[in-house]
Order: C-alpha cells, then structure tokens, then sequence
C-alpha cells in the first residue's frame, strides 16, 4: 500500500527538479511543517504507519495541509492538480506503470474532492485518506519517505 502520505509526499518532491534528494528534501519539509504546526509524537507515528483509522488532530491534518503548499500542489486555498501529477511522474520515473497508477489516484481523489473549501488542513486530510484507500485498490508500491 502507498503511504497515507502519498498527496504530501508529492508536495515535498518538487525540489527533485532541481537535483535534490528525494528523502532529504522530505525531511526537510517535515522538519519545517512541524516547527509550523506542533503534530504530536504519536500522530506522527500514526502517519508513518499509514493509520487511516487514526482519529487526527486539527493541528496533525494542517501539518498535512503544509506539506501540500511546500509542494505547490496547495496554492491561495486551491488545490492545483497538475502539480500533483508533475510529482507522480517525479517519484515513479524509473516505473511508469506505477506513475500510471499514482496519476489515476489523484484523479479520483480530486473528482472527490474538488474544492479545497473552507478549512486547508481538513481538505489535505480527506485527499490523504482518499489517496491511501485508493492506493490499496489500484495496488501502487509503498514509497516510505520516513525511511532513514
């Protein structure tokens, strides 16, 4: 299964462009995030292990949220799209077929959700959950981000 994190971690990549490292550059923006929004230690974990479950903070869903405008995929409260495919094509460019899947991903996930609304981090934590649970269905490849 994709990382619950599989939107935001699509943010955090835009960096890759410029010759980055993909982890260092996640790190990077979790580091920042966090210093934004003071996540817990445990929702942390709970988003390492993918818990879709978990019953997350406000403050957890718009460090979620940062992760999304660092990547410019949340930009002046809309969701922009194109970005987030840019960033499907960035994490799987040695496989297509699994780019293939991630783009189908957020297709779906963004006809669900198509207004960011009101509320930015409630927004990043519905597309995230969209995103795991379709991530399952379609069967993408885990990309584990946390890894050290």
């Amino acid at each position: 299964m994709k990382s619950f994190l599989v939107v935001i971690a699509l943010s955090a990549l835009i960096a890759l462009a410029k010759g980055d490292d993909v982890k260092e550059k996640f790190k990077k923006t979790a580091e920042k995030c966090k210093e934004k929004h003071a996540v817990t230690e445990e929702e942390i974990e709970k988003l390492k292990a993918k818990d879709t479950e978990f019953q997350y903070s406000h403050v957890a869903k718009c460090y979620m949220a940062c992760f999304l405008e660092e990547g410019k995929i949340l930009q002046n409260g809309k969701y922009n799209k194109e970005n987030a495919l840019v960033m499907t094509d960035v994490i799987h460019k040695e496989n297509p077929e699994q780019a293939a899947k991630g783009k189908e991903i957020i297709e779906t996930c963004a006809k669900q959700y198509p207004e960011v609304g009101e509320d930015p981090c409630e927004f990043a934590y519905l597309v995230s959950v969209c995103a795991a649970k379709e991530a399952k269905k379609v069967g993408l490849e885990n990309t584990d981000f946390f890894a050290k």
